[in-house]
């Protein structure tokens, strides 16, 4: 993707996925994103996505959920519970979505404390 024009496509997660966040510079909308993704989907296992993914499992939603209420306890009280309703945007794990905002920081100290106090979380994604 960076060497058909999208200079800040980020590197795969620990999971294998992508996961692309606001203010990264990368707008999956544009014509320079969907013309290098063109040229790139062969690159992908199996060819890239053959429409919409898997909804996640329910019990990744339950843990999603768990996750979320603990991340408010621990100090990011408006933080938001998973979406179900096909949010594409936000934060993402194993395909569940917390639909967060652009100004959303996922590198402030209460975030990273309340990460660190309720074990695995999302990346940031759309």
């Amino acid at each position: 993707m960076r060497s058909h024009g999208v200079a800040n496509f980020p590197d795969p997660g620990t999971s294998g996925g992508i996961q692309l966040s606001p203010g990264s510079g990368v707008d999956p909308a544009s014509p320079a994103f969907k013309a290098a993704q063109s040229q790139c989907k062969k690159l992908l296992p199996g060819g890239g996505p053959k429409g919409s993914p898997p909804a996640p499992s329910a019990s990744d939603v339950r843990a999603a959920l768990t996750w979320a209420q603990c991340v408010r306890k621990h100090g990011v009280p408006n933080f938001p519970d998973p979406s179900t309703s096909g949010a594409t945007q936000g934060l993402v794990f194993r395909g569940v979505v917390f639909p967060v905002g652009p100004d959303f920081n996922p590198q402030s100290p209460g975030f990273k404390q309340a990460q660190s106090a309720c074990g695995f979380g999302p990346s940031r994604g759309g």
